[in-house]
């Protein structure tokens, strides 16, 4: 059985409204790829639409809310416009569903570094340290012939 890795949850313990330029159509061009039971799950996530200053329920239909906001329907534009553009959240998590990883979001950036990593950027100074996770093999330099050498003097003492 596969296993569900999306979408992740989303825990919120601080949001806000970042307001932002309204732009009819942006909201146009990106309401068909939205996943629109991941979308509602994110808005309740935050408390809901009274939480982030909309007035009625979202409609739970995307083709209807294409075809209202493609009609120019101009309030359900507002709204999207809201949801999608200054909603946001500034501290919580987000879970995964398979493993119940969860990762921190501080100051609205989640942070997917592995734990080890993680630790090391809370440090200060982090960014002169170098990692503690071992090198990937795509990050390993190339072996040449003189480690190889050293390698077998070492091994033959």
């Amino acid at each position: 059985r596969a296993q569900v890795k999306y979408p992740l949850g989303l825990e919120v313990i601080e949001a806000d409204i970042c307001l932002a330029d309204y732009n009819p159509e942006f909201i146009l061009s990106v309401l068909p790829r939205i996943e629109w039971p991941v979308l509602l799950s994110a808005v309740k996530a935050i408390g809901g639409e009274a939480a982030i200053g909309v007035d009625e329920p979202l409609p739970t239909d995307p083709s209807d809310i294409f075809r209202r906001c493609e009609a120019g329907e101009e309030g359900l534009l507002r709204v999207m416009h809201r949801v999608l553009l200054e909603a946001r959240v500034l501290e919580g998590h987000l879970v995964c569903p398979t493993t119940k990883r969860r990762f921190r979001i501080h100051d609205g950036i989640p942070n997917f570094l592995p734990p080890r990593s993680a630790q090391v950027q809370q440090t200060p100074g982090w960014e002169n340290q170098p990692s503690l996770d071992p090198p990937r093999d795509d990050e390993k330099p190339p072996r040449t012939d003189e480690m190889q050498d050293d390698e077998d003097e070492n091994s033959s003492t």
